[in-house]
């Protein structure tokens, strides 16, 4: 039988600037959505939306418990540094174990709208902060997985730059 990991977040933790605590905060991570184009003609029994290694603009949200210090921080109109760290607890059905492996995802945003929340007695604020996403970085277990970086050209997959004949090709490397 194929041995299969099933997961779920055990924790995670949210940083401004690769250290300082965001406090407690649920987050929206981005959404890839590649820009398409749709062919049709002679020559192809249909249509085909059809990808390029480029994406729309992405977004990610993190909603807070209460406001702090720290979430006031990401009110400014300056870019963002986010650094958000997990343990992601996994069940390998080949041997019936648990184990926690570690996921960090490196966010560099700019900030597009928030939202001061609510108040509600005995009740969460949600206060919550969206960001335009102009870089994004995945390690998985300390291994790179997914690197993308719309300012300098990279789409980076498993050690293979998607990008680089064409940075190549438009005169920004070579």
């Amino acid at each position: 039988m194929k041995n299969k990991s099933y997961g779920t977040t055990t924790e995670y933790s949210v940083y401004l600037n690769g250290g300082e605590s965001l406090g407690t905060a649920t987050v929206e991570l981005p959404k890839f959505e590649h820009i398409t184009e749709t062919l049709s003609g002679a020559g192809l029994g249909g249509e085909v939306d059809a990808p390029s290694p480029l994406f729309k603009a992405m977004t990610a949200k993190l909603t807070f418990n209460k406001k702090t210090s720290n979430y006031a921080k990401l009110l400014a109109p300056v870019g963002h540094h986010l650094d958000l760290r997990a343990s992601v607890r996994g069940l390998n059905t080949a041997d019936s174990t648990f184990g926690d492996t570690p996921e960090r995802i490196v966010l560099r945003t700019l900030p597009k709208n928030f939202d001061l929340g609510k108040w509600e007695t005995g009740k969460k604020q949600e206060n919550g902060v969206e960001f335009g996403v102009i870089y994004v970085k995945l390690v998985v277990d300390g291994k790179d997985v997914l690197e993308f970086d719309k300012f300098n050209y990279k789409y980076v997959v498993n050690g293979t730059d998607y990008l680089a004949e064409i940075r190549t090709n438009i005169g920004m490397e070579g």
